[in-house]
């Protein structure tokens, strides 16, 4: 994995750039207030579902297996 991105760089960099530049965009058409708030709103509307509701608590559980201290949260 390590030697495809080291002989491969560039598209991972020209993506990287891209993202960052696509995230400035609507940060600055939008204003980092709203940004923030439609980003609360969404992750609040997608995780009240059930299906939302399944996958949180597979993430939580997949990082409990990677980390065990977080079992004693």
């Amino acid at each position: 994995m390590l030697e495809c991105l080291a002989s491969n760089w560039l598209p991972l960099l020209v993506i990287i750039v891209v993202v960052a530049i696509v995230f400035t965009y609507f940060i600055k058409r939008k204003g980092l207030g709203q940004v923030e708030i439609d980003a609360i709103v969404w992750a609040e509307r997608m995780y009240g579902t059930e299906k939302g509701k399944g996958k949180m608590q597979k993430a939580i559980d997949y990082m409990q297996q990677i980390i065990p201290v977080l079992n004693f949260v």
